[in-house]
C-alpha cells in the first residue's frame, strides 16, 4: 500500500511535533541502541503522541506482533481514521514469485500464515548516508503525513 495515500487521509501535527513525537517512540531500544521501527501501526500511534505505546526499551517488546489478527491490527488503523481497503493492493504471490517494492514509500504485510523459511527478503539499506540525503529521506517521510519540512 502506498504510504502517502494512506497517510494523507487525514490530518496530523505540525512537522514539528510529528518528529519530536516519532522521535521520542524512536529513542533508546532494550540494547541500547536507536531503536528503528518495523511496523507501520505503531508508527501511527507514536505520531499521535498514544500514550499507550508499549516502551521499544522493554525486552518483551513485540514490535507489532501483539496484535492477535490482522482483522485486530485494520481495526487499530481505522481507529486513527484510516482506511486501509481505500489504499491497498493485494497481490497474491506463488511459490517462487518475486515481488520488488520500495520499502520507503510502501507498507506491506503478510495475510495467513508462513511456514518456516518460507519467505526469503533482502532489504538494502542506506547505512553511512550522509546528513544531506539523510534530510531528504525525512523530508519524504514527513510529506507521505502531509506535513511540510521542518
Amino acid at each position: 500500500m502506498p504510504l502517502g495515500s494512506l497517510l494523507k487521509q487525514r490530518a496530523w501535527s505540525d512537522s514539528g511535533t510529528l518528529l519530536a513525537n516519532l522521535r521520542r517512540y524512536g529513542g533508546t531500544g532494550h540494547d541500547g541502541a536507536g531503536y528503528v521501527e518495523g511496523i507501520l501501526a505503531r508508527l501511527v500511534e507514536a505520531a499521535d503522541d498514544c500514550s499507550a505505546l508499549p516502551s521499544v526499551a522493554d525486552p518483551n517488546f513485540l514490535c507489532g506482533t501483539e496484535f492477535g489478527s490482522v482483522t485486530e491490527e485494520r481495526a487499530q488503523f481505522a481507529r486513527r481514521s484510516l482506511q486501509l481497503d481505500a489504499v491497498e493492493h493485494r497481490v497474491r504471490l506463488r511459490p517462487g514469485e518475486l515481488l520488488l517494492f520500495d520499502n520507503l514509500t510502501t507498507a506491506r504485510g503478510r495475510v495467513g500464515t508462513r511456514r518456516p523459511e518460507e519467505l526469503h527478503q533482502l532489504c538494502v539499506g542506506y547505512r553511512g548516508l550522509e546528513a544531506s540525503r539523510q534530510r531528504t529521506l525525512l523530508a519524504r517521510a514527513l510529506e507521505a503525513f502531509g506535513t511540510a519540512d521542518p
